[in-house]
């Protein structure tokens, strides 16, 4: 290979004899084609191999540089494309979410926030909301629902306000902690607006629990809600955007 590419280093010049390029030297070595002799055979041949060994040496050279520039091209486009999600999530975060440890739980729900739009995941979903362990898994489940800002990610949040005042009874403050992430979620400058209008579109849920959550949700994202409504750890007006 070294020798091939020297011979793409030395000085060529390049003659048109007829339809025949012959290569030479350089300077020193060369002749125009008026002087030039007739060649004999020992030189023919010496050409010949010349302009076999150049050819030989530029199919090498276009050989290494193609596939490189070809999987660049190729990374680009893959690097440029939109993830693809998996149609369902890895079996062991679905098993984190029974876990006894609280963060590997937190974990599962802000993984599995993605694929609440499936009826078993949001059964999931749902019990890490009302999770009784750590009230830390319920914010941070709560939270990656409300940042999906769509329809099935606030049908399970505004739920499960509603049922979290069954949890009242056995003293369980998770209406607090929900109301947190909403406010986590909209300050300072979150989307208020759209969070109101899933509510809105909640609101005339068949489910039960669901249209009343949804009430509840919209009365903690509006700016203007009343105090009483947000009787835990109530959100000044001016810190709702």
């Amino acid at each position: 290979m070294v020798t091939l590419f020297d011979l793409l280093l030395r000085t060529a010049v390049l003659v048109d004899v007829g339809r025949c390029w012959v290569a030479f030297d350089g300077p020193v070595a060369a002749r125009t084609a008026h002087t030039r002799p007739t060649d004999g055979p020992a030189e023919i041949v010496y050409i010949a191999a010349y302009r076999l060994a150049l050819t030989f040496a530029l199919v090498a050279v276009v050989a290494v540089g193609g596939p490189s520039r070809r999987t660049s091209t190729r990374r680009n486009r893959v690097w440029k494309a939109e993830p693809m999600q998996v149609s369902s999530p890895p079996p062991e975060t679905i098993a984190a979410a029974t876990s006894p440890d609280w963060s590997a739980r937190a974990d599962a729900g802000r993984h599995l926030a993605a694929w609440a739009d499936q009826d078993d995941i949001a059964v999931i979903l749902q019990g890490l909301l009302m999770d009784r362990g750590d009230t830390a898994v319920v914010e941070a489940t709560c939270l990656a629902l409300l940042r999906r800002n769509d329809i099935d990610g606030a049908r399970l949040v505004a739920r499960a306000t509603a049922t979290a005042d069954d949890l009242l009874a056995v003293g369980l403050d998770h209406l607090d902690h929900l109301h947190d992430a909403v406010t986590t979620y909209l300050i300072p400058d979150g989307p208020a607006d759209q969070l109101l209008a899933l509510c809105d579109a909640l609101a005339p849920d068949p489910d039960p629990a669901t249209a009343t959550g949804a009430t509840r949700l919209a009365d903690w994202a509006r700016p203007s809600s009343p105090a009483g409504d947000q009787p835990h750890y109530p959100v000044p007006n001016n810190k709702i955007v």
